[in-house]
């Protein structure tokens, strides 16, 4: 009996075969179509970021640099000795020093300090950044003396200078001006403002700036263009 019934279920399956590869299953419909965009950008655009105000803390003693080594002190104080002088001074009568004494100018000649007190350059690292995209153009930016080119220290009389205005991004400049590619709207280009500082008439320790509210309060302008 279980074989006669194996034997049933070999032929069904054989006649279930045989009926399938008589006829087929109608294939599923199927279409394709080739689509071709092109894109057209137009309105080319700049767009300048900029710091409207910022503050920068000076250390002084990093404007005098590493010291001889015959300076000795603390971190604010030094005394520096100079060694001898190089040869002996003969004191003389000398009315605009001193009607009543006799005179020995021994014209000490201090060492230059690391950096210029009368030109100090200061670097506003990446103080400004554009984006721009207009074809195959070019940005330029530049950078020019405000109305304020002096800050008013705490005490009168104390002021720094400002001076020698420049910009640079990358290997464009520093100049008063610079071009460079349009960098898109994807990534910003970023850029530096570079000046000199004229601490000459600055003694007091504390905040020198302008008048804020006031045109003097514009210490300098960026400008960014598209050509």
């Amino acid at each position: 009996m279980i074989v006669k019934h194996t034997k049933r279920l070999a032929l069904a399956a054989a006649c279930a075969l045989a009926a399938s590869s008589l006829f087929p299953t109608a294939a599923f419909a199927q279409a394709t179509g080739n689509v071709d965009v092109d894109i057209n950008l137009q309105n080319g655009i700049t767009i300048l970021y900029y710091y409207s105000s910022v503050d920068v803390n000076i250390n002084l003693t990093d404007v005098a640099g590493t010291l001889p080594a015959s300076c000795a002190g603390s971190t604010d104080t030094f005394a520096c000795n100079q060694g001898a002088a190089a040869a002996a001074v003969t004191a003389v009568p000398t009315p605009a020093v001193t009607p009543t004494a006799l005179v020995a100018n021994f014209n000490i000649a201090p060492p230059a300090l690391g950096l210029s007190a009368s030109a100090l350059p200061l670097v506003l690292q990446n103080i400004w950044a554009v984006r721009a995209a207009g074809g195959a153009s070019t940005t330029t930016v530049a950078v020019a003396a405000g109305a304020g080119t002096t800050l008013t220290g705490p005490v009168a009389g104390n002021t720094i200078g400002l001076s020698g205005y420049q910009v640079q991004s990358g290997a464009a400049g520093p100049a008063a001006s610079i071009q460079f590619p349009d960098p898109g709207l994807g990534t910003p280009r970023s850029g530096d403002v570079r000046l000199n500082l004229n601490l000459t008439n600055a003694t007091a320790l504390g905040l020198y700036s302008t008048t804020a509210g006031s045109n003097t309060d514009v210490n300098f302008v960026l400008t960014v263009t598209s050509t």
